[in-house]
């Protein structure tokens, strides 16, 4: 499946980011980020694509091995306008990498490195499960948009935690012994009728439940909501998840703040004028449209009642368990869903 590559593995580990033309020179960004907060590395950059002929290596750039997909063996797997066939390589990477990587780290290629070291995620990773990953953002919030609660029970994940595909550590050789990709794949063709968020659904749908958690801040995903914290959490990596990234024509005003990085970087180390995107998307009814709405009011209501949750431990009231319940949660990556447990008196997970 691997069609030509830029050169051989150098190391047992790796970090891979996948993609088209279109997001080269912000692959090109992460790996110089990489960089820049880990010069001494004992991992491999590589860039996923199935086009021909893309060179990301650059004289101011770490070396990035660079391989070519043949992508067929994909073709069930459902195609948006904002989600070409490159972002569901990722599914794949275990089984293209298993005579020469352990263990890897996939990143979207909106990904924002703020602090930290990447390396510390091949110990922070659950050994012998196939994925670890950090909690969906939608599962964060006291409130969930019922579209998305819809979207759960469709998939019969209902009370099941849920992670964000943008971010995701692999143990090889457990993801290879439990065929996890071909029942992946045979479970796209079977629901991708159900499906919101394409490869993100097909791998929660088939896992359920079978991955580890990461602590959020290893994938802090930048809409309204959770881009309100990020200072009180001081988070590792930022994911601008969906409309939510700087470089769009209509950078969102949460982001905008991170947008000078990017000129800077094209400018100074590209030596050439930065990419602007245009998004298109098809969003799941209930988050645009007529149904914003509701969306903007369950926003507001999140980020009050998480605001009052910190106040309160600022303030030195640590009692509260609603308050202990959203702060561990958040701050550890441990379950904030279902709701329900959120509510109650039930005990936290450890």
């Amino acid at each position: 499946m691997i069609i030509t590559q830029t050169s051989p593995k150098t190391n047992d580990s790796a970090v891979i980011l996948c993609g088209d033309k279109k997001v080269v020179d912000f692959a090109r960004f992460i790996f110089w980020q990489i960089a820049q907060h880990e010069p001494e590395r004992n991992y491999d950059l590589v860039f996923c694509t199935p086009d021909a002929g893309l060179e990301l290596n650059h004289p101011k750039l770490p070396d990035i091995r660079v391989c070519q997909i043949n992508t067929e063996f994909l073709s069930g797997m459902p195609i948006k306008a904002n989600i070409p066939i490159a972002n569901h390589i990722k599914a794949s990477l275990p089984v293209l990498f298993q005579n020469d990587y352990k263990k890897i780290i996939y990143l979207d290629t909106d990904m924002f490195i703020r602090r930290g070291q990447i390396s510390d995620l091949f110990t922070l990773a659950k050994d012998g499960t196939p994925i670890s990953a950090v909690l969906d953002v939608m599962q964060w919030r006291p409130v969930i948009a019922p579209v998305f609660i819809a979207g759960f029970q469709k998939l019969g994940l209902e009370n099941t935690k849920y992670f964000n595909a943008g971010f995701l550590v692999f143990d090889v050789k457990a993801y290879c012994q439990e065929n996890i990709l071909e029942g992946v794949m045979k479970y796209a063709d079977d629901n991708q009728q159900d499906f919101q968020f394409t490869d993100q659904d097909a791998l929660n749908g088939y896992l359920k439940g079978n991955w580890a958690p990461l602590p959020l801040q290893w994938n802090w995903q930048t809409n309204p909501f959770a881009a309100r914290f990020i200072e009180r959490f001081d988070p590792n990596i930022l994911h601008f998840i969906g409309a939510n990234k700087p470089y769009l024509h209509n950078t969102p005003q949460h982001t905008q703040k991170y947008l000078k990085e990017y000129e800077t970087f094209f400018t100074q180390i590209l030596g050439k004028e930065p990419v602007r995107l245009k998004w298109n998307t098809s969003q799941p009814k209930g988050t645009a449209g007529q149904d914003g709405k509701m969306s903007k009011l369950m926003g507001k209501f999140n980020s009050y009642y998480l605001s009052a949750q910190i106040k309160k431990l600022l303030l030195g009231d640590k009692s509260g368990r609603y308050l202990s319940k959203i702060d561990r949660a958040i701050g550890s990556g441990n379950k904030l869903w279902p709701p329900s447990a959120l509510l109650s008196g039930e005990k936290d997970t450890p």
